[in-house]
């Protein structure tokens, strides 16, 4: 399964802006909750990364911003 995963920076009101440079953590699980494997993805400039994923299988995607996000926070 071909997915794409967007993530931004919140806004008061609004989606958000795109987080650019940021970057995925990606685990397949096993049926307990353990990780198989693990692997990372970055976005482009518009906070989107496209990821493959195997239909029935569990995955924990986990969002780590970039810079620009904590440069929007001060």
């Amino acid at each position: 399964v071909n997915s794409t995963v967007f993530i931004y920076i919140p806004t008061n009101g609004g989606t958000g802006v795109p987080n650019k440079w940021s970057w995925i953590s990606v685990e397949e699980l096993d049926a307990s909750g353990n990780t198989l494997e693990e692997n990372g993805y970055g976005t482009n400039e518009l906070g989107r990364v496209g990821i493959g994923l195997t239909a029935g299988s569990k995955y924990r995607i986990t969002a780590h911003p970039s810079g620009e996000f904590y440069g929007r926070c001060q």
